[in-house]
């Protein structure tokens, strides 16, 4: 999963991955969580995966 990050925030992978506990299943629930600053976007408002992680 891929989450961007406010600059302030104190946020980490550990309560990402519990907010999503008892509201989907647990095999839905991702292996690791990566944090951005920002996501890149292209001209079709799709997110450029090269340049964002």
């Amino acid at each position: 999963m891929i989450v961007v990050k406010e600059p302030d925030s104190e946020i980490d992978e550990s309560q990402v991955l519990s907010f999503y506990e008892g509201k989907i299943a647990s095999w839905q629930i991702p292996d690791k969580v990566i944090f951005v600053d920002n996501i890149v976007l292209n001209g079709a408002g799709k997110m450029v995966k090269k340049r964002s992680a």
